[in-house]
């Protein structure tokens, strides 16, 4: 438990510094496909 507690703690302190970037995952459809692709990607 105290690993646990550990290795959090680090990632938590390394995530601002490393960054980390938002990205969208599509189906074989892609966008354009008027289904739930483009209704996410318009948010």
């Amino acid at each position: 438990m105290k690993k646990l507690l550990w290795v959090t703690v680090l990632l938590l302190v390394a995530l601002p510094v490393l960054g980390f970037k938002v990205i969208m995952v599509t189906d074989t459809g892609g966008l354009g496909d008027k289904s739930f692709n483009d209704g996410t990607w318009s948010g």
